[in-house]
């Protein structure tokens, strides 16, 4: 059951364009994973041993998704269906949960990643629309939900400029 509220919010986030030079601020896609059954509502994120996992929550209780993001640009998932849970904590394979009742689907929102490299010109790289969760999480990675599917974006910054010796 799919229930979006249309309402378009634009976040901005500094980026520049994928063209351009390795060593320039910006947000990319690393990886897109293509589920579309229920709305995602938010995510969790843990780690364990060496691993970066995040659970997809969807609304109304429905299950979970785990996914490994060790690697952002091939994320694995690891159970299509956990145990719906509304998670208050995660610590590598354990959680503190709630039983408060389960999180309603939020507004959609459009999300665009922008490029400022430029100021007096900024540019849209990306929109996402229907966006219905979104979070940071460790390693630089933005997860981000919508209708099609969940997109890991990463953060690259520019590294600054070798000081003369």
């Amino acid at each position: 059951m799919k229930r979006l509220i249309p309402m378009y919010l634009t976040v901005i986030c500094a980026a520049a364009f994928a063209a351009a030079p390795a060593d320039q601020d910006r947000i990319t896609v690393a990886a897109y994973i293509p589920i579309t059954d229920g709305t995602i509502t938010g995510f969790a994120a843990t780690q364990h041993l060496s691993g970066t996992y995040v659970y997809a929550q969807r609304a109304n209780g429905e299950p979970a998704t785990l996914i490994n993001v060790t690697k952002p640009e091939t994320p694995q998932v690891v159970a299509a269906e956990v145990p719906a849970s509304n998670y208050v904590a995660l610590t590598g394979t354990a959680a503190l949960t709630t039983d408060a009742p389960p999180v309603a689907a939020p507004p959609a929102q459009t999300l665009r990643i922008m490029d400022f490299s430029d100021p007096a010109n900024p540019k849209e790289v990306r929109k996402f629309e229907g966006v219905t969760a979104v979070q940071r999480i460790a390693g630089g990675l933005i997860m981000l939900a919508n209708p099609e599917g969940i997109y890991i974006l990463s953060e690259h910054h520019q590294k600054p400029a070798a000081r003369p010796k």
